[in-house]
């Protein structure tokens, strides 16, 4: 495919969004002759753009840009939200220090023969419970129970009542001694929630370093657009400037009609460079709307901002910057969560290699009597008292199950460190190779200058090598081109050294601060 025809295409998608008497006369000229038989260009003023296809530029600024991104950015907006997650998430393992509380009540009534007669009667049980987990990973409970019957028997020759009331107060301890003994075991996934709403927290630090290094990349391509736009419409400028004064001296009979030629050449190739650039101006205009959430539209595309392209001081300091990406890496930082996670699996697993031991003890006052009351009293004077203790055992023979948790699970915790070891010398090849662009950029826009400088004094010299019959417009054009050259090389290592002071922000963990970007709760 030519280089030339997705630009084409561009300029006549942007032809068919307006009416066809905007279209400009020049744009409609470079979609003839994309292919089929040449056709001879319109006469039109060579100063003609596309302003009569795009409209007026809309006036934008880095900071507004960040503030759009930043706010409407969908990553930033999951982000948001998997924090809210996170924090939900941590809510909802605090119920582990929750009361569980519960209660029983039942009624009966049996009727029964036997060779004692005949019982029947009505059974009535109330009991209540109260327990917590302790950070032991045990669990305390308290039970009372009430227990009322009311038998009536019948014999041949008599009928006896019988009616009792029965109270009972038991506090229970059921405490593992080895498996699932602990806090660090206990409070597991808590500590896995709570990681959780970090690498939730850093993963929107990342989205964010990653949003606005983006949005400052593109705002930097945009600028680069308008300053070759710039510099493209002031070559031109010379090239028309200098067809005037060769027309004047073919007047004159200084010099033969044909040089006019060699400049109205150059003027149009001139002209298709400024096209080139204002469709380079757009097309960075509309990849910066779309990065930003910007809408598209009629007299919604063009971008333009002004920007000092010059360079501040910044002192280079590789061993304080790698100090600086070290400690405030989100990417070091997630790797360092994910091995507390790890960490975290490998104690729960290991743990789970033990055999199940669980001790359980429980004491308590009861009292039983006809009356309501009286079974209370007795109760309440512990003339009856019960104490149980108990030990329950239980084991896997071949612990396959528990033996390759563990095992995946120090595995993975071994990964992290490798990954994290290999991160740390990204890190630091990236930060290198940014600072080395940009030094070399701060060198290239020094020698641009100097080239600038003697390009113009160039120019200068081959117009009166000219004026003297010892040089041709081709060479007074040529020394043109070589200014407009310098100045774009210029412009050029202008924004590769923005673009890796970016980079290095991005690094180090300050470019939201360098540009004021704070992120919503």
């Amino acid at each position: 495919m030519s280089p030339r025809l997705p630009r084409v295409l561009l300029a006549a998608a942007l032809a068919v969004t307006v009416p066809a008497t905007a279209v400009a006369e020049p744009l409609w000229w470079a979609l003839r002759q994309t292919g089929g038989a040449p056709a001879p260009a319109p006469q039109v003023p060579p100063s003609a753009t596309l302003a009569d296809v795009v409209g007026a530029p809309t006036t934008v600024t880095l900071a507004d840009l960040l503030q759009l991104a930043t706010r409407q950015a969908p990553s930033l907006e999951t982000a948001r939200v998997d924090v809210e997650i996170a924090l939900a998430q941590i809510e909802a393992t605090r119920g582990l220090d929750d009361w569980q509380v519960g209660a029983d009540a039942n009624v009966s009534y049996s009727a029964s023969a036997s060779q004692f007669g005949v019982s029947r009667g009505p059974r009535l049980s109330l009991s209540g419970d109260v327990s917590r987990l302790l950070p032991s990973g045990g669990t305390v409970s308290l039970h009372a129970e009430h227990d009322f019957s009311d038998i009536e028997t019948e014999r041949d020759d008599a009928t006896f009542s019988t009616r009792q009331h029965s109270d009972a107060v038991l506090v229970s301890l059921q405490q593992p001694l080895m498996r699932g003994r602990g806090r660090a075991i206990t409070r597991a996934s808590e500590a896995r929630a709570k990681v959780g709403k970090t690498v939730a927290e850093l993963s929107r630090t990342q989205a964010a370093l990653s949003t606005v290094r983006e949005v400052v990349v593109a705002y930097w391509d945009l600028v680069l657009a308008l300053r070759s736009v710039e510099i493209a419409q002031s070559s031109l400028g010379l090239a028309q400037e200098r067809l005037r004064i060769t027309q004047a001296a073919i007047r004159g009979g200084g010099v033969a009609a044909t040089e006019a030629l060699a400049v109205e050449q150059i003027i149009a190739a001139r002209e298709e460079a400024v096209l080139d650039a204002e469709l380079t101006v757009l097309e960075r205009s509309l990849a910066l709307r779309r990065l930003v959430g910007m809408e598209i539209g009629p007299d919604q595309l063009g971008l333009v901002t002004a920007t000092d392209l010059g360079l501040p001081a910044v002192e280079w300091d590789l061993g304080a910057m790698l100090a600086d990406a070290y400690r405030t890496s989100p990417e070091l930082a997630l790797l360092a969560s994910q091995g507390e996670l790890a960490e975290i699996e490998v104690e729960v697993t290991e743990n789970g290699l033990l055999p199940r031991l669980d001790l359980t003890l429980s004491a308590g006052p009861s009292g039983t009597d006809g009356r309501a009351i009286d079974a209370l009293t007795n109760m309440a004077t512990f003339d009856d008292f019960v104490v149980t203790g108990g030990l329950s055992y239980s084991q896997s023979l071949g612990k396959h199950a528990a033996a390759g948790a563990s095992r995946a699970a120090r595995a993975e915790r071994r990964k992290i460190k490798i990954d994290e070891a290999d991160l740390r010398i990204q890190l630091a090849q990236s930060l290198t190779e940014t600072i080395v662009v940009a030094r070399a950029a701060e060198r290239r826009v020094e020698l641009a200058r100097r080239t600038i400088e003697l390009a113009a004094k160039n120019i200068v010299a081959e117009q009166s090598r000219f004026q003297l019959g010892k040089a041709t417009n081709f060479d007074v054009l040529e020394r043109q081109d070589e200014l407009k050259q310098a100045e774009l090389n210029q412009a050029r290592a202008i924004i590769d050294w923005h673009k890796a002071r970016t980079q290095a922000a991005a690094i180090t963990g300050t470019l939201l601060v360098d540009y004021g970007v704070t992120l919503r709760d």
